[in-house]
């Protein structure tokens, strides 16, 4: 496993976890942003999302 700061060309696979992963009532969430796609890729543009990636895979973020 690898955890890392996420690059701009995860950007896509980053909202797709975010997406499928986190909900509107997470109390773990840190920012409302990345509930909204723009906002979690915009998130990953300025480096501020970290993800855990095991076999080519994002497993945690």
């Amino acid at each position: 496993m690898k955890i890392t700061i996420a690059n701009s060309w995860l950007g896509h696979d980053v909202t797709y976890f975010f997406q499928d992963n986190i909900k509107e009532n997470n109390d773990g969430i840190s920012n409302r942003e990345l509930l909204c796609p723009d906002g979690a890729f915009a998130a990953v543009c300025r480096r501020q999302v970290v993800v855990a990636i095991d076999n080519d895979q994002i497993v945690g973020a």
